[in-house]
């Protein structure tokens, strides 16, 4: 009985996750208008990318997230709604979002209506980093365990 206790624990704890990031998501509830602004790829992001990817952040990569709750996103990397199908090409998106709870933290969630030019209709959450403004915006690449993201940093507040 004892070893079957053990390596149940041991089944246990080898299927454990842990999201590297984790202990830096937002845990209070933030204003949406603490969120509005322009983002790019923070430097730490461009570098993971181009070398475990292979992947060049294109330097017109942004995110804006609009006072109206509409969103654009612009020359980002095909990579991280599909785990290990990170390749060459930007993605534009566009949609509207709103900020949510995840689990015990806080994202903008992303409704993209249009990828490309073309009618698209899916959710993908976008978690925030740091308990204050200005916040990370934090996409995951594949598996949360790989600490493999990319963190987009406010460029510009939103205007007066």
């Amino acid at each position: 009985m004892l070893k079957r206790s053990a390596l149940t624990a041991i089944v246990l704890l080898a299927g454990c996750q842990y999201d590297p990031f984790a202990h830096e998501f937002t845990s209070r509830r933030p204003e949406a208008a603490s969120v509005v602004g322009r983002y790019v790829p923070d430097d730490e992001s461009r570098q993971r990318l181009r070398t475990r990817f292979a992947i060049e952040v294109s330097p017109d990569c942004e995110f804006v997230l609009n006072g109206d709750q509409t969103f654009v996103a612009r020359s980002l990397p095909h990579c991280w709604y599909q785990t290990f199908d990170c390749e060459p090409g930007p993605e534009t998106w566009k949609g509207t979002w709103t900020v949510e709870k995840d689990q015990e933290w806080w994202s903008v969630g992303l409704r993209v209506t249009s990828r490309n030019g073309e009618p698209a209709g899916y959710y993908m959450p976008m978690m925030l980093r740091g308990e204050e403004p200005p916040y990370l915006l934090h996409l995951t690449i594949g598996d949360p365990d790989s600490g493999d993201a990319l963190a987009f940093q406010r460029e510009s507040p939103p205007p007066r």
